[in-house]
């Protein structure tokens, strides 16, 4: 294992630009930590998308797909239009994988990992910028990065009043309606208040695949005076969506792109005769962050913030043929049931942040987070099907209860000396976490067994930096490890191990008369836990501990302004080389096969976006996108079924801005896949392949009014 860390120092990454130009629309003075920005300095390999380049594509589409021209990135959607249930994959690796924050505070699900966008809709009018970072990254609060990170600031206070409306529709009977609005200063400049409310309605390209979707933002702002400001954010969001999470075979595919069997109702001869209407995914989500920025001096600053994260919610489902004593009910027979599944969770905490700039040649970043979740597991029985069982509606069946705790605090630091700049991070990260039964809640019908784990994970890494006229070039490594989820619990609670990560990444930029760069990486794994290919009974990815493992590659970037910066090309183009060193299958039988060498699952080789910007005139944008995702298989095993074709998609942007004095009004159309390819970029394998077929061709159109 030394050897080959030894050998792959010489690996690395590079800060690379979205390639769209990079425009801020708010004008603000707001106290931040450098956050963001000074992450895109460091030796790191990052991307950051900007407010305007969010705003132009954010047309009810979840973040996911608005970012899924990004480097590395492949993006998917269960509904198959981008609205409901979307996911990303950076480096072929699982969001649950990725660490995500909205203004430095956590949002991954505490025991899941997951993101879930669905959650949080149409976030992106809440965004400033977004930083995606790919390998360890630097230190942030919560769960440590395995792939990459997605680092989230909200819109910063915008001094002058303001207002827009917003209406979109489009293929699928995808309607967005958007209400932004801000007081700007008042009461002597110390007071601001901006707010938006969104609504997000679609059937979605997959039968049934519906989602409704509302979120409401509020900021509010006071400020006495230049060195001291507080701030109360509120981001509440509200879906129901039809489940889609099942997938269909090729045969079915071949069909029926569109057949979504969830909520299927069988005859006794196994044949469909109608759809559960209930068959949904339904959950509220509320974050409440209320920050204290103080600027102790032109060197010093500051950041406390206390959060806390409300869920609750259900899916629905039909279970046919039940038997009602797995229902805690007195009855030995069978039954259609109609039966509930609810989270109910609570995750709060408080962040401290604080950095010193130019202080001589360093620049200083402390931090230090306690955060503490408490989940609520249960399931009730809302109706029987033609049953003379008594029985209550809400009763529950089975009843457990997660507790989390975790404190993290890091230290970083970036020595300038000459051309030269040395960067050193390390991060302490405790974690207790145990679950149990709740008010008699055991129920061998449900899997899940109680745990109590604790874990102590010490998180180094370290860079340099050399710095050119107009280039730099840098080295860096970083050590990382992370925490099984329930999910990987429950699974193999006796042997599921913590996952350990050696990074080391190595770049090139410039940003002379073209804007480059080129970073080469080399991420080295033990107890990795990949995706299998199969998933649970509620969509979520099965994973495994695999040993030894690595991703390598190369990822490039580039943008150019040319014939007088009235067209801008830009592009991205990754190469990923990935294995399982010592993949061990174990078979339905119980033997094990010893697979050797294989290809880690989801990971293409080549990931590639390219495209244009034109403006013909001042108020008009024309955009052509397109991306290149090679096969991939979605098996440890190399299944020979289980290998996803290739796809190359292209989308069309544009955008028209006619102005009223001190109106505004634009106009978008958007059309994805503009050549109507059929495309599936997810799968998950279970005794063969099943697939999420994406949508051809289809279109939004969009006006906002401003003033």
């Amino acid at each position: 294992m030394l050897k080959r860390i030894f050998l792959c120092s010489i690996l690395g990454a590079s800060t690379l630009g979205f390639a769209q130009e990079v425009e801020e629309l708010m004008e603000s003075d707001t106290i931040q930590l450098s956050a963001v920005h000074a992450m895109a300095e460091l030796p790191i390999t990052s991307e950051k998308i900007t407010n305007r380049t969010l705003r132009e594509k954010g047309l009810g589409q979840d973040l996911p797909i608005l970012l899924k021209n990004a480097t590395s990135v492949v993006s998917t959607s269960d509904a198959g239009n981008g609205i409901g249930y979307t996911s990303m994959r950076v480096r072929g690796i699982d969001q649950n994988q990725m660490n995500m924050t909205f203004n430095g505070v956590p949002v991954n699900d505490s025991e899941s990992h997951g993101i879930f966008w669905v959650n949080f809709p149409d976030v992106a009018s809440s965004a400033q910028d977004v930083l995606i970072q790919r390998g360890v990254g630097t230190s942030s609060n919560g769960a440590a990065a395995f792939g990459g990170s997605v680092n989230l600031e909200t819109n910063a206070r915008n001094r002058k009043p303001y207002a827009d409306l917003e209406a979109a529709y489009g293929s699928f009977n995808t309607m967005k309606y958007g209400l932004n609005a801000g007081t700007g200063d008042f009461a002597e400049n110390k007071f601001n208040v901006d707010t938006r409310v969104s609504y997000i309605q679609t059937d979605g390209y997959i039968d049934r695949a519906s989602s409704d979707l509302f979120s409401a933002a509020l900021n509010a702002y006071y400020r006495p005076n230049n060195k001291t400001e507080f701030q109360v954010m509120n981001l509440f969001g509200a879906q129901k969506t039809y489940q889609a999470w099942y997938g269909i075979d090729g045969q079915t595919m071949e069909d029926d792109r569109t057949h979504n069997p969830a909520g299927a109702i069988y005859d006794e001869n196994w044949n469909v005769v109608d759809y559960y209407d209930n068959q949904t995914d339904n959950y509220v989500q509320n974050h409440l962050h209320t920050y204290w920025r103080q600027k102790w001096n032109d060197t010093w600053r500051s950041t406390a913030t206390l959060h806390w994260t409300r869920g609750k919610g259900y899916y629905e489902e039909y279970k046919q043929d039940a038997t009602l004593s797995n229902y805690w009910l007195a009855s030995d027979d069978e039954a259609d049931v109609i039966r509930r599944q609810y989270l109910d969770n609570h995750f709060f905490g408080g962040v401290f942040n604080l950095e010193a700039k130019n202080l001589n040649d360093f620049d200083l970043y402390f931090g230090a987070a306690l955060n503490h979740y408490i989940g609520g597991h249960y399931g009730t029985v809302e109706d029987l099907v033609d049953s003379d069982v008594n029985f209550a509606a809400g009763h529950r069946y089975y009843e457990n209860e997660s507790l989390k705790t975790e404190f993290s605090s890091y230290a970083k630091a970036n020595y300038k000396m000459d051309n030269f700049e040395l960067f050193g991070d390390v991060q302490i990260r405790t974690i207790n976490y145990d679950a149990d039964y709740k008010n008699g809640g055991d129920n061998s019908f449900k899997d899940f067994v109680p745990y109590d784990f604790s874990w102590t994970f010490v998180n180094p890494k370290a860079g340099i930096t050399y710095r050119m006229p107009q280039s730099r070039m840098y080295l860096s490594y970083g050590l990382t490890h992370r925490e099984p989820t329930r999910s990987d619990i429950l699974a193999n609670v006796d042997k599921v191990k913590p996952e350990t990560l050696h990074d080391f990444e190595l770049g090139f930029r410039t940003q002379n008369w073209l804007n480059f760069g080129v970073n080469v990486f080399y991420m080295y794994y033990l107890d990795q836990l990949v995706l299998t290919g199969q998933i649970d009974d509620v969509g979520n990815p099965v994973r495994e501990n695999v040993g030894e493992s690595f991703r390598s590659g190369i990822e490039l970037d580039f943008s150019k302004r040319v014939l007088q910066n009235k067209v801008n090309l830009f592009g991205n183009f990754a190469y990923n080389h990935s294995r399982n060193l010592d993949y061990q299958l174990l078979k339905d039988d119980g033997t094990i096969v010893d697979m050797g060498s294989t290809k880690i699952a989801y990971t293409p080789e080549i990931v590639t976006s390219f495209g244009l910007d034109v403006y013909p005139v001042e108020a008009l944008k024309l955009n052509l996108t397109n991306k290149y995702v090679s096969e991939q298989f979605i098996t440890n095993f190399e299944a020979e079924d289980g290998l996803l074709d290739s796809y190359f998609l292209a989308d069309f942007l544009a955008s028209y801005t006619f102005k009223f004095n001190k109106h505004d009004l634009n106009l978008r159309l958007m059309v994805n896949n503009i050549f109507d390819k059929l495309y599936v970029n997810n799968a998950y394998y279970y005794e063969g392949p099943y697939y999420f077929p994406q949508a051809g061709r289809n279109f939004m159109i969009g006006a906002k009014f401003g003033f």
